[in-house]
């Protein structure tokens, strides 16, 4: 490790957003990476440990504040997420609440130890944003609630807002008896939505921030490379993969919580992340070719459901 290199700390590095930013350090030599997993052992941690020898691969959770402090000794930079969608968080009496503290033993952990700079992966809380219009999103809200206690504190950070997953289509998918691939959304099938593929797309954001980083202290910076329909996205699908496709309208009443029918609500806004222009403006600055439908087809592989 170079002298001069800065020492960045990758929370969950083998998921799609930290995998991401460490694809888009490794090799630099102004970074050296310590790249965070619950189980150095795991398949995917190991994975990662022989394509990047170089990377230090080092064991913490979110869950227990000590480890997460060994982590972030003597970083320069922490990167951090976490994942609503765990077994501590979703067996939990109180999922949001579990969520927002391992956030702040991450935030508490970095002030203790000196980090001198922070970027966490947060979401827009509906019910903020829409002054009650929506109501609660537990997938989000819990991170939005880290968010607030980061800026809040005597520490620089900055946060990035994911737009909607293109890869949420995967699981939105069967096989019809006829070879055809049925996507389903709720919601306008052509409004614009505004997408993202968090493996191509965060990786180079977080990177721009980072060698730009005093002028985003204290911000919140959106990560989409703009809106596509639900019809463009499914349309984009049976252009790459040669496969007939349809697009389903799922009534809000058969889905499964108020979470999720919020959600739809939330993203039927146009504006739902940020404002269009000033997305496009800090896209040009990124230098990114970010993904559009047939580039995440393209880029993913994916053929339909077997």
């Amino acid at each position: 490790m170079s002298s001069s290199a800065e020492v960045v700390v990758i929370f969950g590095a083998t998921g799609q957003q930290g995998a991401s930013v460490l694809r888009s350090l490794a090799g630099s030599p102004n970074y050296h990476i310590r790249a965070v997993t619950r189980s150095t052992s795991s398949a995917n941690a190991q994975r990662l440990s022989h394509e990047y020898p170089s990377v230090e691969l080092v064991e913490a959770d979110l869950e227990d504040i000590n480890t997460v402090m060994s982590a972030v000794s003597g970083a320069n930079i922490v990167f951090g997420v976490t994942q609503f969608f765990q077994s501590a968080i979703m067996n939990s009496d109180d999922p949001v609440e579990r969520e927002y503290q391992q956030g702040r033993n991450l935030v508490d952990a970095c002030v203790k130890q000196n980090v001198p700079y922070v970027i966490f992966s947060s979401c827009r809380s509906a019910k903020h944003e829409t002054n009650g219009e929506i109501g609660d999103i537990a997938f989000f809200d819990g991170k939005f609630r880290v968010q607030e206690y980061l800026l809040s504190q005597p520490i620089n950070a900055t946060v990035i807002l994911l737009a909607a997953y293109f890869q949420n289509f995967l699981t939105r998918a069967q096989l019809a008896d006829d070879g055809a691939v049925e996507f389903w959304y709720s919601g306008d099938l052509d409004g614009p939505v505004m997408q993202v593929d968090p493996d191509r797309d965060t990786g180079p954001v977080v990177r721009y921030i980072i060698e730009n980083r005093k002028g985003y202290f204290g911000k919140a910076v959106p990560v989409t490379g703009g809106a596509y329909s639900p019809q463009q996205v499914a349309d984009a699908f049976s252009r790459v993969a040669g496969v007939p496709t349809r697009l389903e309208n799922m009534a809000p009443e058969k889905l499964i919580s108020d979470d999720m029918r919020n959600m739809f609500k939330f993203f039927a806004r146009h504006d739902w992340l940020g404002n269009p222009d000033e997305i496009r403006q800090f896209n040009a600055k990124v230098g990114h070719e970010f993904s559009t439908p047939d580039i995440f087809w393209q880029t993913n592989g994916w053929r339909g459901p077997e």
